[in-house]
């Protein structure tokens, strides 16, 4: 089975082959094997300081980022006998890490690279210290300087790629259209009135009675008090005995005596079945010391206790057979009582 060529393989096994020979040439031409008269050719590097990464430029200038190294591989022009080589120097070691997969190199100040390199140290002998110069020769001819090569033409600085067009923004979404509102539902039909119902006949108007004979003209009903006051009786006893003694009879019953050094009196009156009588008594010059009785459907008896003042009577008869004036009478009776004398004085409203 035939196996394919890979650029990439190669680059990786023969990398340290490469390197090492671009050290053999530097070594040659800082060292001058030959006497031979030739045309020096330096080979401008810039390496990174940071990372140690190498390139050659046709120019010596470098980023601030590098450093320049310039090596000569053109040997000087033929020189005199050479002296004595003096003892060897000391060895000068060059670290080197190379890409595994690209074979890019880089310069390096310690032995240690990333895991995608290979470390390459490579060994070149200094110079020993140089002999007691020989006679100096002739100088030979200058060797012709060797044209400057013309500067490589500057790479085009890659166009920047496009930025991608901004995706049009997707277009927003009809709104829906809003649901049918739904039909209203119809009214229901209102009911027939009721007919009104047939008004009846009016009927006839009736034959006119006879008039009647006029009624007998009735009783005349009781008179009610009128707004004027009558002397309706009077009467007075003086000399009064121990025992008591009638002074009046009408409208009620005065009794007058003297049981002892102060004169006395009593009132005493009755009611019928249908009448009310409201008796009220008041002495004469003292304010605040009246009293009402209430005497009905009774036999004519005293009203209140014996008196030894001088008083005023209000009594007042009602009759409920008389509904339309139901006062009936009333009377205002004065009693008047001295030390040995007894007198009453009656008025009625007529």
């Amino acid at each position: 089975m035939s196996k394919m060529f890979s650029p990439a393989s190669f680059s990786r096994r023969h990398a340290t082959v490469l390197i090492a020979c671009l050290i053999l040439l530097i070594v040659a031409g800082q060292f001058g094997i030959t006497r031979a008269a030739s045309v020096s050719k330096d080979v401008l590097i810039c390496v990174n300081k940071k990372s140690g990464a190498m390139r050659q430029v046709t120019q010596a200038k470098c980023a601030k980022t590098e450093r320049f190294v310039r090596l000569t591989s053109g040997a000087a022009g033929a020189t005199g006998p050479t002296g004595a080589t003096g003892p060897a120097g000391a060895k000068k070691d060059v670290l080197i890490c190379v890409n595994k997969k690209s074979g890019a190199m880089r310069q390096v100040t310690q032995a240690k690279c990333a895991k995608t390199e290979r470390f390459v140290r490579l060994t070149s002998g200094a110079a020993g210290a140089t002999g007691p110069a020989g006679a100096k020769g002739d100088t030979g001819a200058a060797g012709a300087k060797g044209d400057t090569g013309a500067a490589g033409a500057k790479g085009d600085t890659g166009a920047a790629g496009a930025k991608g067009d901004t995706g049009a923004a997707g277009a927003k979404g009809d709104t829906g259209a809003a649901g049918a509102k739904g039909d209203t539902g119809a009214a229901g039909a209102k009911g027939d009135t009721g007919a009104a119902g047939a008004k009846g006949d009016t009927g006839a108007a009736g034959t006119t009675g006879a008039t009647g004979p006029a009624g007998a003209t009735g009783a005349r009903g009781l008179t009610g008090p009128g707004t004027v006051w009558i002397d309706y009786a009077s009467a007075s006893m003086g000399g009064l005995p121990v025992a008591p003694i009638e002074i009046i009879t009408d409208p009620v019953v005065i009794e007058c005596e003297k049981p002892a050094a102060t004169p006395t009196y009593r009132l005493k009156m009755g009611a019928s079945a249908s009448e009310t009588v409201m008796a009220t008594v008041s002495k004469i010059s003292v304010q605040g010391s009246t009293t009402t009785y209430v005497v009905e459907n009774s036999a004519t008896s005293r009203v209140g206790g014996d008196r030894t003042t001088e008083d005023i009577w209000d009594i007042r008869v009602f009759d409920y057979n008389n509904p339309n004036d139901a006062l009936t009478a009333q009377y205002i009776i004065r009693v008047y009582l001295s030390s040995n004398a007894c007198g009453v004085q009656v008025w009625k409203n007529s």
